[in-house]
């Protein structure tokens, strides 16, 4: 079965989103490439985690090597309201500037238009599990980009939404 898989280019690498439809093969893949890279320590978590998955991100080198991905799940907020939550891993070699912004905004414009058709979430949330992101310039980074500061987590880590159009005004 041919599925349509949406696609773009960042400098040296392809887009892809595969929301919702990664083949077997894909999440395989993911796994591996997680494992490999000590992204996910365990096969449990690394399985699970590959049904999340929204966009790949390949080396557009002729070798179509796997360089990343961005994963979204859903949660629901003490107020009731459902966001996604983002997460990303780009290999230490691919770790490009601004292929990350590119990953994020890609992911959070399909969301949006997800949300908008689905009317399924209030926004995307951003935990920034990298300590770098929570230095001054990234902060002011987040908020170039339209994100709103919401606080810390238990862990201590800075937490960031963008809402989506229809819930502008909900709060985390």
């Amino acid at each position: 079965m041919h599925r349509h898989v949406d696609s773009s280019r960042f400098g040296a690498y392809r887009i892809e989103n595969v929301h919702l439809l990664t083949s077997s093969e894909q999440r395989q893949e993911i796994v591996q490439f997680w494992l490999r890279e000590r992204a996910i320590p365990t096969l449990p978590e690394a399985v699970r985690r590959a049904h999340e998955v929204c966009l790949l991100v390949r080396r557009d080198d002729g070798t179509g090597a796997l360089a990343g991905v961005s994963t979204v799940g859903r949660m629901r907020t003490r107020s009731g309201l459902i966001y996604w939550v983002f997460r990303m891993f780009l290999r230490k070699p691919d770790r490009v500037p601004r292929l990350s912004l590119a990953v994020a905004n890609a992911t959070c414009a399909h969301l949006r238009l997800r949300a908008r058709r689905e009317g399924d979430a209030a926004g995307m949330l951003i935990v920034t599990e990298n300590v770098k992101l929570m230095r001054p310039g990234a902060r002011m980074l987040f908020q170039r980009q339209g994100c709103r500061y919401v606080g810390r987590n238990a862990r201590g880590q800075d937490v960031w939404v963008v809402d989506f159009p229809a819930h502008a005004t909900a709060a985390a």
